[in-house]
């Protein structure tokens, strides 16, 4: 009897263990549980709370449409003209026939104009013409500034004091009386390029003596140059620039309110801050229904803020703030 008791004690205990071991294990299963839902609902918050940065990031993504454009910048002032140019004088006083138009392109020695009256002081009354010395442009817009203001003395002269000497000069009609030695007209040569004196109110930007330019001014006129000086003082500089193929009245007047275009370039022009490095190549980052993608472009010119490239299409997104694109690449 007494063994049966202490057998019957000995199973309770060893039940009372079991049952305690089942409770912990019961118990540790719960917390064990517990941690591994709270460690799944951090980790759906932080991909959600990533996912959110993203968006948001995103969201703050700035896009510009790249446009096919010409990259120019353009500046207007006045303009003074420097010519080689040869005056003719009237070899008699008397009444004037123009055989040529202002403006007419002749060769050397062609009749002009044709002077009726006495040929000289000394001579009967007849009519006699006046030929042209040289080949060139004929014109009758006198201004005695011929044989001055010529390319080659622009470099002896203080330009800045021209442009309170020089005075712009309505156009005259063609003299129709002339008195003996008087000038009748002059002929401009057209074989040599003019130079433009262009005065500004400031130094024009990225815009370096060698510079090919544009030139427009009045109805129409027009001409290809490219800068052979700059001269400034403060509140105001010249370019001079060498212009060939002139059209216009750039052969009559002395005086112009030009227009001096720089040319950069043309293509997809887009914002200097969209172009980014990744690597060893140059591209932008751009919108498109796929996402944020990369495209490698080659940079033709740059002007100001502005780049003309090539290597995507008018109408592409382009990302401005490309910092943003990169650091969403790192963090993810």
């Amino acid at each position: 009897m007494v063994q049966n008791r202490a057998e019957g004690r000995i199973r309770a205990r060893n039940r009372k263990k079991r049952l305690e071991r089942a409770g912990l294990a019961k118990y540790v299963q719960i917390w064990i549980g517990r941690i591994l839902l709270i460690a799944v609902a951090l980790l759906i918050l932080v991909l959600i709370g990533k996912q959110a940065y993203v968006f948001c990031v995103s969201e703050a993504i700035r896009t510009e449409s790249a446009a096919w454009s010409e990259l120019s910048v353009t500046y207007a002032g006045p303009a003074i003209i420097m010519r080689n140019e040869t005056v003719v004088t009237a070899p008699a006083s008397g009444s004037v026939a123009w055989l040529v138009a202002e403006g007419a392109r002749v060769n050397v020695s062609a009749a002009v104009a044709r002077i009726s009256g006495a040929v000289s002081p000394e001579q009967e009354q007849g009519s006699g013409d006046v030929k042209s010395p040289a080949a060139g442009i004929v014109s009758c817009q006198l201004d005695g500034w011929e044989g001055i203001l010529t390319p080659a003395n622009y470099q002896r002269m203080n330009l800045f004091t021209l442009f309170s000497s020089v005075r712009p000069k309505p156009l005259e009609v063609p003299l129709q009386e002339v008195q003996n030695g008087s000038p009748v007209f002059k002929i401009v040569d057209n074989l040599v390029d003019p130079y433009f004196l262009i005065r500004l109110d400031e130094p024009p930007g990225n815009l370096p003596v060698g510079s090919s330019v544009e030139l427009e001014w009045g109805s129409g006129g027009s001409g290809q140059g490219r800068v052979i000086g700059l001269q400034s003082r403060p509140g105001t500089c010249i370019v001079i620039v060498d212009v060939s193929q002139a059209t216009g009245d750039a052969f009559s007047t002395r005086t112009l309110d030009v227009k001096l275009i720089s040319k950069k370039g043309e293509g997809i022009v887009i914002p200097t801050q969209a172009l980014v490095n990744r690597g060893s190549e140059q591209g932008v980052y751009a919108r498109t229904p796929m996402g944020i993608e990369f495209y490698r472009v080659v940079v033709i010119g740059t002007l100001g803020d502005r780049a003309a490239v090539q290597g995507v299409q008018p109408g592409l997104d382009v990302v401005t703030n490309p910092g943003l694109v990169k650091k969403i690449d790192q963090e993810i």
